[in-house]
């Protein structure tokens, strides 16, 4: 089965894009249903920086390097969202 991949660039905040992706493999009901994975790579003072949801977003962009090469058949479309809370 090939997978599809479908990529937005969605409001943009003082330079930053918020970048959405859907990893589907074309079925029915991959584009009837999804499943929404979210990280946000801004910050603010006083939070953690990096560690406030940066580290979330690393691990959802390693979660859809993984599932866009793997064999395995979705069942349903994942949608990866990356954004500024700005």
């Amino acid at each position: 089965t090939e997978l599809t991949l479908q990529v937005w660039r969605a409001k943009q905040y003082f330079g930053i894009s918020n970048v959405i992706v859907r990893l589907s493999d074309g079925t029915q009901n991959s584009k009837a249903n999804a499943v929404l994975v979210n990280a946000h790579s801004d910050s603010t003072l006083p939070s953690p920086g990096a560690a406030d949801d940066l580290v979330g977003v690393a691990v959802m962009l390693e979660a859809l390097r993984v599932m866009g090469m793997g064999e395995r058949k979705l069942t349903n479309a994942v949608i990866f969202r990356e954004y500024s809370e700005n």
